[in-house]
């Protein structure tokens, strides 16, 4: 009896799809880590039977671990992937990938940020969630697997224990669309009355749009969802609202019957035109919701240009980045005079009530410029016929404690007195645009939680905003509760000054209330600390907080700050070419915006991370401009992370080195050590890197080395030898390693 258990249990796995793998075996599997990365594949007590075992350490560097396994499967037109997960391990990347016959073109599900769960769980990837990853076809459809691949890449890196059981493949039904007419209803005794529908057949869906009769509209309700009908499970509970328009986010669902529960003593109507309130349910497609991102993009389609950042609308944004010299976080403004509040953070956005009308983004005449000549302290002005804002951002203090402040100026065009509201909303949408994607999704940024406390609003757990202008007043709303710049085109606040979203929607608006002379101005001052720390008045009682002098002298000394670092090398040329210069000043700005301590970055978002390819061209620049310091600090720092062989690392960010191979990284290393000492005389410098200067070119010769032949064998292939094996680069040809 005992030694059929292994074969009951496979036949209980096929019952539901081809086992690939139920891990009564692994010796199928090979482990193939990264560079100074080990993976050791092993087996423990699975769901049933055994399981894999991945016992992983990244030993304080990036790069990856990968569990290989060869296999030979031909897909069907539409199908799933599910394996059973577990873990003790910290918050890093879970890869799951598919290789074809050629072994060069990849297919994958990346799911970044990934939360190990400490029991069993099924991760189920269907055919639409696996897209081309990279290789030389440059995508398509896979219809044949030769390989997969289980991989834990470096998030916050560290060690920890993965195990994997019961691998399947399981053919769905096509996808096709829905075409059948579904059934309404109200049903249950009074105490528990909901409505029902009945779609006819199981349907996949990516959430709701109900419209609602405004007179007998539930204040709330619950949404549940069944395959059977008689098991139901809760998707969605809207706990207030009063909009006619209720928009529900529910990706992935996969049901046959949709249950409202009503509160008890709901108007209901069981009859036509509408069932309880409800007039119209729209179902969304799975598109609809397969991001925030995508349902953000489709509720401000519905909406009035300038309900929403002007990049849900499609249309470009520009911005640029704001903040202190080396510090690790930055924030960003753009065009419209937006400022986010740290990277995927939240973002402050003005609004202008004057005349009866409330002014947004798309309302007025926008410009952009800075104040002084090439310095990194940015300006946005909205003009209307008779009044123009223009919102200062910058940053002040020492890195790691930096605040940054948002200066709003109101002039009044007119020859006469009049009045005027300020808005600064607290919205969960981020400058960065939706389409920057490489490793910071741009667009949507959750506000769970936000309220009006001591005169400071709190976001979430860890961040607040300082009006340091006493605001008239603050109202806080949940995205259920209706679009918060409805409200303000009704010059109406939320009632609230607390709110919460259980899916990160939340906002949040300070108002002014301002009397403008004839040509007059006034300045409302805010600050947002971009860490825990900030400076005691900053934190203080309302009564005793900074003053707008306060915020005044400390854009005089960040001014001065930025003119010293800006003008170590005078740059002279005749009237007519004088914006070069004023260019040069505003990138050097950038970079050492862009710095995190000594890491020299190409950006604060989507390339926050350190190439050496970047770095020795970008030091070469700083050298030439007098920036000595930030270069020797940031070789040193790279320095660090070369491997035990010598190999230098083509990138460097918070998870560590990168293993990818890019052997160009090894001589930009030597060249930006020796571009240094050329510009400084530094032997001292140079002494101390020699060791590392040494193995990185013994490391490219032993690369030398291993193509000395004319001709060698891979396989079946016929390779012939280069100066240097081949290479990847992330500048077109990351495909696959080549000669370039």
């Amino acid at each position: 009896m005992i030694a059929l258990v292994p074969a009951l249990r496979l036949m209980m796995l096929l019952q539901a799809g081809t086992v690939i793998d139920d891990f009564e075996s692994v010796a199928a599997w090979k482990a193939i880590p990264s560079d100074d990365v080990t993976l050791k594949i092993g087996q423990d007590g699975g769901i049933r039977g055994k399981a894999m075992r991945l016992d992983f350490d990244f030993h304080g560097h990036g790069g990856y671990a990968v569990a290989h396994r060869d296999v030979k499967l031909a897909l069907s037109k539409n199908h799933e992937f599910t394996f059973s997960i577990r873990a003790d391990a910290p918050l890093n990347t879970l890869e799951f990938k598919l290789i074809d016959p050629s072994g060069e073109n990849v297919w994958w599900s990346n799911q970044p940020n990934f939360v190990f769960p400490k029991e069993w769980r099924t991760v189920t990837r269907k055919k639409r969630q696996i897209t081309f990853a990279w290789g030389p076809i440059g995508g398509g459809e896979m219809k044949n697997v030769a390989g997969i691949e289980i991989a834990i890449t470096a998030g916050t890196g560290g060690k920890g224990t993965v195990w994997i059981d019961d691998l399947k493949l399981t053919p769905l039904d096509p996808e096709g669309a829905y075409n059948l007419k579904p059934k309404m209803s109200l049903a249950g005794p009074p105490s528990n009355r909901h409505v029902e529908i009945d779609f006819l057949k199981r349907r996949e869906f990516g959430g709701l749009v109900l419209d609602w009769d405004k007179s007998t509209r539930p204040a709330s309700y619950t949404v549940s969802t069944s395959i059977d009908g008689r098991t139901f499970t809760p998707v969605y509970t809207l706990s207030r609202s009063t909009s006619t328009r209720d928009y529900l986010h529910l990706p992935e669902s996969d049901a046959r019957y949709i249950r409202f529960t009503l509160p008890p003593g709901s108007r209901f109507r069981a009859t036509a035109p509408f069932i309880a309130g409800l007039k119209n349910i729209d179902v969304k497609p799975l598109t609809w919701s397969a991001t925030m991102n995508d349902f953000l993009t489709a509720v401000a389609h519905d909406a009035r240009l300038g309900s929403y950042p002007r990049y849900f609308s499609g249309k470009q944004s520009y911005w640029t980045v704001i903040g202190v010299s080396g510090d690790t976080r930055e924030a960003l403004i753009d065009e419209q005079g937006s400022l986010e509040t740290g990277k995927a953070q939240f973002s402050l956005e003005p609004f202008l009530f004057a005349n009866g009308k409330l002014n947004t983004w798309n309302d007025a005449v926008r410009s952009t410029g800075s104040v002084g000549d090439g310095l990194p302290i940015p300006t946005a002005t909205w003009r209307t016929p008779t009044l123009e804002m223009t919102l200062t951002g910058f940053a002040s203090g020492e890195p790691d404690s930096s605040v940054l402040y948002a200066q709003y100026r109101i002039r009044n065009l007119t020859a006469v007195a009049q009045r005027a509201t300020l808005y600064v909303a607290m919205r969960p949408f981020q400058v960065n645009p939706p389409w920057q994607f490489l490793n910071t999704p741009g667009g949507f940024a959750p506000i769970d939680s936000i309220s009006f406390v001591n005169g400071r609003v709190r976001i979430n757990a860890d961040r607040m905003v300082i009006p340091l202008t006493p605001p008239t007043r603050f109202g806080a709303m949940s995205f259920d509760e209706g679009n918060i710049v409805d409200m303000l085109r009704q010059s109406k606040m939320p009632s609230s000054v607390r709110a919460r979203d259980q899916l990160g929607r939340a906002s949040g608006a300070l108002s002014w209330d301002v009397r403008l002379a004839a040509k007059g101005d006034t300045t409302i001052d805010v600050a947002v600390p971009l860490h825990t720390s900030a400076s005691s008045c900053l934190t203080a009682p309302p009564a005793e907080r900074c003053d707008h002098d306060w915020t005044s002298n400390s854009l005089a000394t960040v001014e001065m700050i930025w003119r010293e670092k800006l003008n170590r090398v005078a740059i002279t040329l005749p009237p007519s070419a004088a914006h070069f210069s004023s260019s040069i000043r505003a990138n050097l700005a950038d970079i050492l915006i862009n710095r995190d301590g000594p890491a020299i970055q190409p950006g604060s978002r989507s390339y926050e991370r350190s190439w050496i390819r970047d770095g020795s061209l970008t030091s070469t620049a700083l050298l030439r401009l007098g920036q000595f310091d930030e270069v020797r600090e940031f070789i040193n720092w790279y320095a660090r992370f070369q491997f035990a062989n010598g190999k230098i690392p083509c990138c460097v960010d918070t998870r560590g080195a990168d293993p990818v191979p890019e052997n160009d990284s090894n001589g930009e290393f030597i060249y930006v050590v020796a571009e240094y000492y050329r510009h400084t005389g530094d032997k001292q410098q140079l002494e101390k890197l020699w060791p590392s200067v040494s193995r990185a070119f013994g490391f490219m010769d032993s690369l030398r080395l291993s193509r000395t032949t004319a001709e060698y064998r891979d396989g079946d292939k016929r390779v012939f030898f280069g100066l240097m094996p081949q290479s990847i680069s992330h500048e077109g040809y990351s495909a696959k390693p080549m000669h370039s």
